[in-house]
């Protein structure tokens, strides 16, 4: 393999919260799928608990320190090159990975059983997807026939009419179709509410959503992935307002249940990020009601007084943040309090006094009180500071982890930024998820002048606007929240591509040079030829499945190629970024992911990590036409025109949307050099510190 660029490779990973993520997090775990730790759709990008389950697995295999990092042995041991045995492909490889035994006997708590145990069977569950249904506080016949569970309006949970493990399999036609596209694998909850409720300009109707409901949907999706062994990921838990910008699976206009009618001003992003965050809370507090549990706490290294766990969340103590950190105390309300840290930030945050305080409409400010009793919520906390909160495998201490604020005494350091453009489809809370790890730190990117961003001004940012985002310092911090490693590069691929494709190419690019890299393919001419080649194909996956309008063309799927039932041709319509059709062609390529069966579950060729593996092994191996990658192209150069034959003879033929009548050979040849041009320069740049695969200890 080639030098890749050492700042792809220049950060240890393991898993906290906020979840690091990129382009890193991605080859790490495909390569986890190449040799059978994990499954295929488990390269989420993001550093969950099953990545690190997986990695803990591998090191023990492979005779490693079994401490959940990918550090430079971890990621030599990783990056062998091909000539290693993979684990068995069976059933049973994708079953739950074993976990390292706790430190103390033990066990964190269950969350909160909202539905009898009876109601969850053994199913091969893959994600939560939330919904409202539109209708007033009653579910209906129609919502539980969709719905696996619906919150009704005086907080009862009704089971729907197909069981969770019902929507296994799709292929029957009986399962509950809840969410297009993204069934199969998927529990659908929903809250009744929301009848004639409109987003543009958002009225929430005569049935709002109340925040019962929300309360009563997270600990229903914490019971959820607690049964069902599911790590709580964007990918995993998500709203069905967030699954086309996510997974890449096209919905229509869908925004449930994204906006919160108590707090309309929040971004639908930081809504999924707060539904999730309260979901990791309710995982690891008691139920309510029950005593408070003390849990030793720390923040950035520091030990503070313990933070006390009850009502489905983390409290830290007041009086600790104010003696033991040395901050200041500025003033309260009966719902939340004002707290000045040692470096000037001013925090709003939720407040109480434990678990059976009651709500007092006269309330009034007792300092001595709130220093001595008073408790706010770590996950507030965490959020408005950018830090990780980690709740320890014993269950019995959490730390909150990043760049905390300075000691009394010490110097805050000044922060540095760099400079971001913003593009068509950007939000403050998508810069922040793809610069600094975490969407809930759109609060520490400044204008272009200097100055914090409100909701209002964050509400107008405009394209083509420049953003100061903050840079890592020296030391611990640098290393917490560190820019996605092929971010430039993604970026000078994107530009590349025309305007009205750039969503989808954004999206697309690093699935796709992501799966390469963890699957052998390095060199900058078969990536760029990859690339060009998803473009031409599906627009980079804006056609990511064929529109089936039973033309007489599409009718004469039936009978060939293995479709040997009635109904198969449209089955195994073409899916994909280069796409395969006929089930003799879906069961070809089974073997490329290993626990998945592509033949009984056709519509999962669509997902953007399957496909990308698809198309990548395909060309890489010769399955589509048995032109490979390598037998047209060098390091940089090649006959790029011939190459069409990896996919397709028709290099000669030209298309009647194109005035030049360019063919198609030559017009994918251009674009695949410039593909090329912009990756050997990233190559270039990237020095030959990081040598990957070959055995000399190149890593992270």
């Amino acid at each position: 393999m080639p030098n890749l660029p050492a700042k792809w490779l220049d950060r240890h990973l393991d898993y906290r919260l906020p979840m690091l993520g990129g382009g890193d997090v991605r080859i790490v775990q495909l390569r986890l799928h190449a040799l059978g730790y994990v499954a295929a759709d488990a390269a989420d990008g993001l550093y969950g608990p099953n990545t690190r389950n997986a990695i803990q697995a591998f090191q023990a295999d492979r005779g490693l320190a079994v401490d959940g990092v990918v550090g430079e042995a971890t990621m030599a041991a990783l990056m062998i090159p091909s000539g290693e045995t993979p684990r068995a492909a069976t059933a049973t490889t994708f079953k739950p990975l074993r976990r390292p035994a706790p430190p103390t006997p033990h066990q964190p708590p269950q969350p909160t059983e909202v539905v009898p145990a009876a109601w969850l069977p053994n199913a091969r569950a893959r994600r939560i997807v939330c919904h409202w249904t539109g209708g007033n506080y009653r579910a209906s016949a129609e919502d539980l026939e969709h719905y696996h569970f619906v919150v009704q309006g005086d907080g009862e949970v009704v089971r729907g009419r197909h069981a969770v493990d019902a929507n296994d399999s799709t292929a029957d036609g009986i399962y509950a179709a809840h969410t297009r596209g993204l069934n199969t694998g998927s529990i659908g909850i929903a809250v009744a509410c929301m009848f004639q409720a409109s987003e543009r300009p958002f009225s929430p109707g005569p049935c709002p959503m109340t925040e019962a409901q929300w309360r009563r949907m997270v600990a229903l999706a914490a019971q959820l992935c607690a049964r069902y062994g599911l790590a709580v990921e964007p990918r995993t838990v998500l709203g069905h307002g967030e699954v086309e910008a996510i997974l890449g699976v096209r919905q229509r206009n869908k925004w449930d249940p994204l906006l919160l009618p108590w707090q309309p001003e929040l971004a639908t992003a930081e809504v999924g990020d707060r539904f999730r965050s309260a979901v990791i809370a309710a995982l690891h507090a008691h139920e309510e009601g029950e005593p408070a549990r003390a849990l030793a706490a720390t923040l950035g290294g520091r030990p503070m007084r313990d933070a006390a766990a009850f009502d489905c969340g983390i409290w830290l103590p007041v009086g600790g943040l104010v003696d033991d950190l040395g901050w200041r105390l500025e003033g309260a309300d009966g719902s939340g309090l004002t707290l000045v840290t040692p470096d000037e930030r001013t925090l709003y945050l939720p407040f109480c006094y434990g678990p059976d305080d009651p709500s007092d409409p006269a309330w009034v400010f007792d300092r001595a009180r709130v220093l001595a009793e008073g408790l706010v919520r770590a996950q507030s906390v965490a959020e408005q500071l950018g830090l990780g909160l980690v709740v320890a495998p014993d269950g019995q201490r959490i730390a909150l982890e990043g760049s905390p604020p300075a000691a009394p005494g010490e110097a805050a350091p000044a922060p540095a930024f760099r400079t971001v453009t913003v593009n068509g489809g950007d939000t403050l809370a998508a810069l922040a998820a793809r610069h600094l790890g975490d969407s809930g730190r759109w609060t520490d990117i400044r204008d272009a002048q200097g100055n914090p961003f409100t909701r209002e001004t964050a509400r107008r940012l405009a394209v083509g606007a420049q953003v100061l985002i903050p840079t890592p310092t020296e030391g611990p911090a640098a290393a917490a929240t560190p820019a996605p490693p092929l971010d430039d590069l993604v970026a000078e691929l994107v530009a590349l591509t025309p305007a009205w494709s750039r969503g989808h190419a954004r999206q697309a690019i690093p699935v796709l040079v992501s799966c390469c890299l963890a699957n052998g393919v390095t060199k900058p001419a078969h990536i760029g030829y990859v690339l060009a080649t998803a473009e031409h194909e599906t627009n980079f996956g804006r056609l990511m499945e064929e529109k089936w309008v039973n033309s007489d063309e599409q009718r004469r799927y039936e009978g060939r190629f293995g479709n040997d039932r009635p109904g198969d041709g449209k089955r195994y319509k073409g899916r994909g970024y280069v796409q395969i059709t006929f089930k003799a062609n879906y069961a070809k390529f089974q073997d490329v992911v290993p626990g998945i069966d592509l033949v009984a579950e056709p519509e999962r060729a669509a997902e953007p990590d399957i496909a990308a593996t698809i198309t990548v092994i395909g060309m890489r191996d010769g399955r589509f036409t048995r032109h490979k990658l390598s037998d047209h192209l060098g390091e940089v150069d090649g006959d790029f025109v011939q190459a069409r034959r990896i996919v397709n003879a028709d290099l000669e033929r030209t298309d009647a949307w194109d005035e030049t009548r360019t063919p198609r050979g030559q017009r994918i040849a251009a674009r695949a050099r410039a593909f090329t041009a912009v990756l050997h320069g990233q190559w270039q740049r990237g020095g030959a510190d990081a040598a990957m695969g070959d055995g000399s200890g190149g890593g992270i």
